[in-house]
Formats: structure tokens, C-alpha cells, sequence
């Protein structure tokens, strides 16, 4: 009897063109069952709407059905094609169409499987090196359609935050992007956070002519949640770098676009924030998502 073409005999086992297999299945099982304190971070629970948030989750309005091995065929074989293609400006728009189409199958794949952030970029390895990390900020707005945008709401909100942070907190540090100041502000005027001490990062500053894959791969482990990475002068940065588990991402050099893309990464990879960086995220939530405001977000509201 001939081989199948293109068939190495092993894809019973493990199958890399469709990341199926006895292997992979048993795997994903022990990932799932693993205790939430040993996994490497915490993923979000299952999506329920709350009085706050107006927008609706894709998740649950999902209609594909992974067991429909036939009817699931061309969604898989738009996965490998994503998997195998370089981008470059002519395929660009074949990419965004290509994840598009896998968008149902993916949130579903990753409510599901619970995959680790690592499993779903190796999966769909476009959202590192498409456009500076636009491909992760697409699905956010197509999990959250009705979210604000942070270049919007930024200019708005931030300003009387680092006013704040000066006058009554003594913040004295001077950045050059009086919106990074602010962000890096709101860190003091929603204490207690402590994040250094903590080891829970929400950006940590790196000189210029460092090796951003190198400080990726051996970054501290209890960084594990996506964190920016500023690169250059402490107080003037060239750029910023998204830091997804090992995954180093290049999102630019406006702070408003990549911290707004480091917020969209914990709905796309469906991650929960640090316990102690609640508060500071949920500020975003609720200028950016019109989400109900909690604690130390509702209090700093009433005497801004």
C-alpha cells in the first residue's frame, strides 16, 4: 500500500500542519486540568456580561463546531496556509481575510482549550511580525466593537491624572510623552500596587543596543502576563516592545497604541491581569470598555 502524499506516519500522534493529535490532545487535557496556581498565568474564566459592559462577547456568539472534522476542512487549511505564509505588502490583505475567516473558530478554539498564549502564537504566528501588533488589536475591537479607542479617550482622561499625581502624590519623574508620565502615574495614584516588589510589570524600562528576544526568552518568571518593554532612554524611549510569554512583539513608538495594544492582549489571549494591577486595568475598563468603576478606580473618580 502507498503512502499517503505529504503523510510522514506519525500524524496519529502528532500532527504539526493541524496541531492535532493523541499527543496534543493529551496534552491540552493536562494543561486544563492543571491547578490554577501552577500554571504559568492565569487565563480568564468563561465571559459573562456585566452591567458595565455594553459590548457584547464574540465568544459566545460563536456557531462553528469543532467537532465538524468535514465541515472545519477550509477553516484548517486557512490556519496552515497563516502558519507557512511570509507577510509582505502584496499578501497583507490576504492575511487580515485569511484571519477573518478563522476568527469564529479561533475564539471558540481558545474559550475552549484553553491554549497558553505560546500555543496560540505558534498556532497563528501572524499576530508577532503583522503591522506592529495591528493584527491583536483588530481582534479586540471585534471581541469589544463598541470599545472607545485609547488615542481617543487618552487625551481626555490621562491629563488630569498626571496633574493629580504631581499636586497631591509628589510625582516628580519627567518623561519626555507627558502620556507615558501619566500612565506611569497612575501606578502611584492607584496604590497600593507595589509592583516592583511584586515582580508584577506593567512597563519595565531597557537600554538601547539590548537584545530584545534574548531578555525575552530569559526574563524573570514571575513576569509571565503580557507587559511592555520600553527600549531606549529611561524618561525618552525609542520604542516599545509587547513581551507575550517569551514573544517578543515590536508595537511601535506611540505609548497611547502599544499600551492600548497591551490591554487588548489579555482579551485576545483570554488572560486575567495580576491581582495586584486590577485596579490599575480596570481604570482602562472603564474609559475604554464604559465598564462599572471598582474601589480605588470610583473613589479617584470623585475627586478628579
Amino acid at each position: 500500500m502507498s503512502k499517503i502524499r505529504n503523510c510522514k506516519g506519525y500524524e496519529h500522534f502528532y500532527d504539526p500542519a493541524t496541531n492535532t493529535g493523541s499527543i496534543e490532545s493529551k496534552l491540552k487535557t493536562m494543561r486544563y486540568k492543571l491547578p490554577i496556581q501552577e500554571k504559568a498565568y492565569k487565563k480568564r474564566g468563561p465571559k459573562r456580561k456585566s452591567s458595565g459592559d455594553s459590548s457584547s462577547s464574540m465568544e459566545s456568539d460563536c456557531t462553528v463546531d469543532l467537532r465538524d472534522n468535514e465541515g472545519m476542512q477550509p477553516i484548517k487549511e486557512k490556519i496552515v496556509w497563516l502558519q507557512q505564509i511570509a507577510p509582505s505588502p502584496e499578501n497583507i490583505p490576504l492575511i487580515h481575510s485569511a484571519m477573518d475567516a478563522t476568527f469564529d473558530y479561533r475564539r471558540l478554539d481558545i474559550q475552549q482549550d484553553h491554549p497558553s498564549i505560546s500555543d496560540i502564537l505558534h498556532k497563528y504566528p501572524r499576530f508577532i511580525d503583522v503591522g506592529q501588533g495591528e493584527l491583536i488589536l483588530k481582534e479586540y475591537y471585534r471581541l469589544k466593537p463598541h470599545a472607545n479607542m485609547l488615542k481617543d479617550v487618552g487625551p481626555k482622561v490621562l491629563p488630569p491624572i498626571l496633574k493629580y499625581a504631581v499636586e497631591e502624590k509628589g510625582f516628580s519623574d519627567q518623561y519626555a510623552d507627558e502620556n507615558l508620565a501619566a500612565i506611569m502615574a497612575l501606578q502611584i495614584v492607584l496604590a497600593p500596587l507595589n509592583c516592583k516588589t511584586e515582580g508584577k510589570a506593567i512597563i519595565e524600562f531597557l537600554g538601547a543596543g539590548n537584545n530584545i528576544a534574548e531578555y525575552a526568552q530569559n526574563k524573570s518568571k514571575e513576569l509571565s502576563q503580557p507587559f511592555l518593554v520600553a527600549v531606549g532612554r529611561k524618561y525618552d524611549p525609542d520604542q516599545f516592545v509587547l513581551i507575550l510569554d517569551h514573544t517578543p512583539v515590536p508595537v511601535g513608538c506611540d505609548i497611547l497604541l502599544a499600551f492600548e495594544k497591551l490591554f487588548a492582549s489579555f482579551w485576545v489571549f483570554n488572560v486575567h491581569y495580576y491581582p495586584k494591577l486590577t485596579t490599575f486595568y480596570n481604570f482602562f475598563e472603564v474609559n475604554c470598555l464604559d465598564m462599572k468603576a471598582k474601589g480605588a478606580v470610583h473613589s479617584l473618580s470623585a475627586v478628579m
